[in-house]
């Protein structure tokens, strides 16, 4: 195909994952957001903005981490202890694999859910 002929595009992976049973107080905004941040910038990425709704209803947050080579996005569901998370970092040249799967693991362990449901969707950057 045209794509792998020239190289012209790399293939980057994007991660949707539901985090279902929490065993974490997910109405603490503030420290899901510090150890966020601590959690993307141990992987070496540049976090360009950080910007979040909070939902006074339910205590739920949707959290968006605007990337150097694009976005974390979490939203949370402390009534039903749930959270859902879409991870994507791209770069034309460069695989950052390795590192998604480290934020996923580390936000995974930070939230400890007792279920996981996980996508794991090729992109063309």
């Amino acid at each position: 195909s045209l794509w792998m002929e020239k190289k012209l595009y790399q293939k980057s992976l994007e991660i949707l994952s539901d985090f279902l049973e929490c065993d974490f107080d997910l109405s603490n905004f503030s420290f899901i957001s510090r150890q966020l941040k601590k959690i993307i910038l141990r992987q070496k990425i540049k976090i360009l903005k950080t910007d979040y709704h909070l939902f006074k209803k339910n205590n739920g947050v949707t959290l968006i981490f605007i990337l150097s080579n694009s976005h974390l996005a979490l939203h949370t569901w402390p009534e039903k202890r749930l959270v859902n998370l879409d991870l994507f970092i791209c770069n034309f040249t460069r695989n950052y694999e390795k590192q998604i799967n480290n934020i996923y693991r580390e936000v995974k362990n930070l939230l400890k859910p007792k279920k996981t449901i996980l996508k794991k969707i090729i992109r063309i950057t």
